[in-house]
């Protein structure tokens, strides 16, 4: 849940606090067993980012007669509120349609699933994003806790949250979903492999394991844990028969935006039943100009800033060209500079949070879209 504001300084803290300090499970496995681990009891849970062969074989099926749309919904902390208040803006102008494919990573996989589940869903997106705060998140923790651990706060809060707003029920919707022939796909960072996974949530609701409740809340989980401010998801997985515990992270990590894999867009045949492309992107595109103060941690939060700014705007280029190489319609969202931020603030400030809120929700009711990357200022589209 990487964001633009306190949250990468936070980020800056947490590389200083926890550099060195390792305190994971013991973990013991190779990287041939690594390249072929499952998830037990459901094949097909997930793929690696980077494989068009394994993207062309989770794709739905195309059904006669439905427009098939595709929405990617982007990683952006606190800034999801925009997406949150879009989504609700697009339902209520009465032209939102119903996705055959929804992606999401880092704050955008928690949006993901009630996007995929549609409009009635709306108040518990918004509520989620106008009525939490930091403590909702997050806890740090104590100084000396924190040099001897993987990350300076603790998730707790936020897998309480997931627990209350994803529920049994919202996951059994998604399985349904799944055997109807849509897809729900998040992103991870796997840190032993150092490549980016694709979970394939509709096959883990669908499954009949046991554990598919938690899986699944515990990806949604991963996609969000920013490196060394929040620890890394521990995922049990199988590789011939032996146990191996993967560390997983922010999917922001290697992608903000999870369209298609890197170098799809020359291979012929992926993409052509994608008739609109929707990329709802929680941050802005262009860059924000203010002077830095100095001091290692305001450098080290510009840079990071600047990183995966520069990450997304590529990304929403690559994702344009793909779409006019197979003739799909293009619709690009994204913080504009009519957005006024307010004064400086906390992560996760609700004040904050409902004023981004509000302005989503004005931009997805007047249907604000582009129809290309923007190409300098991030002006209104």
């Amino acid at each position: 849940m990487t964001g633009r504001f306190g949250l990468t300084t936070l980020l800056a803290l947490a590389l200083v606090t926890t550099s060195g300090c390792v305190t994971l499970p013991k973990r013991l496995y190779s990287e041939q067993e690594q390249s072929i681990a499952q998830m037990p009891g459901i094949p097909g849970a997930r793929f690696w980012a980077d494989d068009p062969a394994a993207f062309m074989r989770a794709r739905p099926e195309r059904l006669a007669g439905r427009a098939e749309a595709m929405l990617a919904i982007s990683g952006g902390s606190d800034d999801g509120a925009y997406g949150a208040g879009f989504l609700n803006g697009w339902s209520q102008s009465g032209k939102r349609p119903e996705f055959t494919v929804v992606t999401g990573v880092s704050t955008g996989a928690l949006i993901a699933p009630f996007a995929f589940l549609g409009a009635r869903y709306d108040d518990r997106v918004k509520a989620a994003y106008t009525t939490i705060s930091q403590r909702d998140i997050y806890k740090l923790r104590l100084p000396p806790t924190a040099l001897l651990s993987t990350s300076v706060a603790t998730t707790g809060p936020l897998w309480r949250l997931l627990n209350t707003y994803v529920t049994d029920a919202v996951i059994d919707e998604v399985a349904a979903a799944h055997r109807n022939g849509r897809r729900l796909f998040v992103g991870t960072a796997n840190l032993d492999a150092q490549r980016g996974v694709v979970w394939n949530l509709g096959v883990i609701a669908d499954s009949k394991a046991p554990g598919r409740y938690r899986l699944f809340r515990q990806v949604l989980l991963a996609s969000s844990a920013v490196p060394a401010l929040f620890p890394p998801v521990v995922i049990d997985a199988q590789s011939g028969g032996k146990l191996i515990r993967e560390a997983h992270v922010d999917g922001a990590t290697s992608g903000s935006l999870l369209v298609v894999p890197p170098g799809v867009i020359t291979t012929s045949g992926i993409g052509t039943d994608v008739s609109d492309l929707y990329l709802l992107v929680n941050g802005q595109l262009g860059g924000d100009f203010k002077i830095v103060k100095g001091g290692i941690l305001a450098i080290a939060s510009r840079a990071f800033t600047l990183a995966t700014a520069a990450a997304v705007r590529e990304q929403t280029a690559t994702a344009y060209l793909w779409s006019k190489r197979y003739g799909a319609r293009y619709h690009l969202s994204y913080i504009t500079s009519g957005f006024e931020p307010g004064p400086p603030h906390k992560p996760f400030d609700t004040a904050y949070m409902n004023r981004l809120y509000a302005f989503g929700l004005s931009q997805g009711l007047a249907q604000k879209w582009a129809s290309a990357p923007p190409s300098g200022d991030p002006v209104a589209p």
